[in-house]
């Protein structure tokens, strides 16, 4: 794309305020950048080239985790205040500056999922779409898939590919339009390239039977059951409703109450229990834990201490470690749960909040306890998008065989993902998606039922026969 005069002028004027500021500005690098695009009176796009220019300049200097800050927080900006394929655009020209950062990443890739037709013919109206514009015939893609036009997609996607093979983005959706046409191998050679790029979200999985196949009936997967401890709840009604958590410290202390109190206010019908699988608990939420015991509360926990490790990026990667291994939890400790129990389980979020009595879900979904083995929420069974195929906010277990044995390979599969170091935000709904892909066509007698998107209160739309509010945490 061609440069303007106003561009290079703006990039020149910034580069000199940047050196010739720096010592006076404290090092504050974001600043001026700002500061700079706002005194051209540039907008949202001339930012985006200020910071990018900045960056490409600095990165390897001191200053440059302070201008990829800057450029996140563009991001942040651009979702907030544009919208249709002029967002893609900025997001695609923010991520192309800083290909590092995951967050940006994350940002573009979502709006590539959900951008609609009608932007894409605002954009277009006489429907010529330029060859170069690769984000926006990825989008177009996207629609054609959601439309049940897989052959469309796929035609798309793979021209994309021949004409950009290392493009992380046309990697990941054609490795999805192959998941969608039942294509588990080519899609995993995709997964595989991907890794190399970009360990999160895609990169995680691997969907082929032959890059996990042989790990799946091997113990040394398995959680050891002296890895964690358990704090029990005294005698269990056989009819309980059990809901599962997997959460840090930090949640504990913040959700548990108001996960607890809206629990007390909805199952009052019939007796419930809460177990919570806590990540690196303190003394403190242990005392809290005993305390609510002692009061009657309807609570038992499981405690597990990680080590987690210092790294060079302490800061980004140790929350992205955190985050994952807790969020993860819950799914790697089913197995033990379902034996232990020997009842249904209904594994939720931390911070959600109960809205009904769920003793109505399955038969109000449609389902007898008595024909399912498990339930989920699809968010796009259609698109079948790794992360974005099923909600894992709410999902139920019957303390069938066959569930055991797909959470015995859930738990397996998750494990070792952790244990070769892929790390990443999503794992476990990636790590569902492809152990349920496996279960499909090896366990064809594990069923499945898909339960109603309404049934979980959205923090967007309100469902008036929604069981559970979610994302609480998101609102805050």
């Amino acid at each position: 794309m061609l440069r303007t005069t106003s561009d290079r002028q703006l990039e020149t004027t910034l580069c000199s305020l940047l050196i010739e500021e720096v010592p006076h500005r404290g090092g504050s690098l974001a600043r001026i950048a700002q500061l700079t695009a706002k005194h051209m009176g540039a907008n949202l796009a001339d930012e985006a080239v200020a910071l990018a220019s900045a960056y490409a300049a600095y990165a390897q200097t001191r200053h440059g985790p302070i201008l990829l800050q800057a450029l996140e927080s563009l991001a942040d900006r651009v979702l907030r205040q544009s919208n249709g394929i002029e967002r893609l655009h900025l997001l695609e020209k923010i991520w192309s500056s800083a290909r590092s950062s995951l967050k940006t990443y994350g940002y573009l890739r979502t709006c590539l999922l959900d951008a609609s037709l009608d932007e894409i013919y605002r954009a277009y109206p006489d429907e010529q779409i330029p060859t170069g514009d690769i984000c926006t015939w990825i989008a177009l893609a996207q629609v054609a898939l959601r439309g049940g036009e897989g052959a469309d997609a796929f035609a798309i996607l793979d021209v994309l590919d021949k004409r950009d093979p290392d493009n992380p983005f046309v990697r990941e959706f054609l490795a999805n339009a192959h998941v969608a046409r039942g294509d588990f191998a080519a899609a995993d050679v995709l997964y595989r390239k991907l890794e190399d790029d970009y360990v999160w979200p895609a990169g995680l999985i691997r969907l082929a039977d032959a890059s996990f196949g042989a790990d799946i009936d091997s113990p040394r997967w398995d959680e050891p059951p002296d890895r964690f401890s358990w704090i029990p709840c005294g005698n269990i009604d056989a009819k309980a409703r059990i809901f599962v958590v997997g959460i840090d410290d930090r949640y504990a202390q913040r959700y548990l109450p108001d996960l607890i109190d809206s629990l007390t206010h909805t199952q009052a019908e019939s007796p419930w229990l809460l177990h919570a699988h806590l990540v690196n608990p303190t003394q403190e939420t242990l005392n809290w834990i005993a305390a609510r015991q002692h009061a009657g509360t309807p609570v038992a926990a499981t405690v597990e201490s990680v080590p987690f490790r210092e790294t060079e990026i302490v800061g980004t990667r140790r929350v992205v470690e955190m985050r994952t291994y807790y969020a993860c939890a819950r799914f790697r400790m089913l197995p033990h749960l379902l034996a232990h129990y020997a009842q249904p389980l209904w594994v939720i979020d931390a911070d959600m909040r109960a809205l009904r009595p769920v003793h109505t879900l399955l038969e109000e979904a449609g389902y007898g306890a008595a024909n399912i083995d498990a339930g989920i929420v699809p968010l796009n069974e259609r698109a079948r998008c790794l992360t974005e195929y099923v909600w894992l906010s709410l999902s139920y277990y019957a303390p069938s065989p066959e569930t055991q044995r797909f959470t015995q390979v859930l738990a397996r599969y998750l494990n070792r993902q952790l244990a070769h170091d892929l790390w990443g935000w999503g794992l476990d709904q990636a790590a569902f998606f492809a152990v349920l892909a496996w279960s499909e066509r090896h366990t064809p007698s594990f069923r499945v039922a898909r339960l109603p998107y309404d049934f979980i209160a959205d923090r967007d739309v309100q469902h008036p026969q929604a069981y559970f509010t979610s994302r609480v945490a998101s609102l805050e």
